[in-house]
């Protein structure tokens, strides 16, 4: 069955009605979180979503034999994904993983990296459910969860530090790509240590950014910038 191969072949390539479809898709789902995160059947929903895409997506790599340099849950979304299910809700680094989540869902669905696997199959849709549903649940946590000064700015620097330094331990030893620190796309560079502090550094201050809209949203509109570094 296609949808589960297990030989791979080359990953889909989207044109212009897809990018097409998927802006009305999430503005649509953003219109809706923002309506309906109160409403515990609306977010009971997504959060089914979420965990059956995980569900079928890990037996899928289990079945197949998934390379660990792929399979294991180390990007940052799929980290978030998991926080987002085992991690108390008033927890510090759920918290963190929330804000940054919203982020790695826009970017992701602005320039997927598919799996080589042509369309449909588990691993591209996974990819597009996934992160949908990420986009969702997270922001509807922040809505329902966000504490105002639960982060600082130096706290966002230090954690998004200590996951990328992680994620570079991991990739040395499976000689992977998680987080992309071992091969940055976006200039070109195979340079861990820059990689690193530009993933750390781009990536925070899009997390500030978050924040302070989450807090402008609770009526602060300086937020964790009042908060010493």
């Amino acid at each position: 069955m296609k949808f589960f191969a297990i030989f791979p072949s080359s990953p889909p390539k989207l044109d212009a009605n897809w990018y097409s479809l998927g802006t009305i898709l999430v503005v649509l789902l953003l219109y809706l979180t923002f309506k309906y995160y109160q409403n515990e059947d609306f977010k009971k929903t997504f959060k089914l979503i979420q965990l059956v895409q995980m569900i079928v997506l890990y037996s899928w790599y289990l079945s197949a034999g998934g390379p660990l340099k792929e399979a294991l849950p180390f990007y940052h979304c799929r980290i978030a994904m998991f926080g987002f299910f085992l991690l108390p809700n008033r927890h510090r680094f759920k918290q963190f993983l929330m804000i940054m989540a919203p982020i790695g869902s826009f970017m992701a669905l602005a320039f997927p990296v598919f799996d080589p696997f042509g369309f449909p199959h588990v691993t591209n849709f996974s990819y597009v459910i996934g992160h949908l549903a990420l986009l969702v649940n997270s922001i509807a946590y922040l809505l329902t969860y966000y504490e105002m000064g639960n982060l600082t700015a130096k706290s966002v620097f230090l954690y998004n530090l200590s996951l990328n330094s992680f994620l570079a331990v991991v990739n040395m030893l499976l000689r992977a790509n998680y987080g992309f620190i071992m091969d940055f796309p976006v200039i070109q560079s195979r340079q861990p240590i820059l990689n690193i502090f530009l993933v750390t550094v781009g990536l925070s201050s899009l997390m500030l950014l978050v924040d302070n809209l989450c807090l402008r949203l609770n009526g602060d509109s300086l937020g964790i910038f009042q908060n010493k570094l």
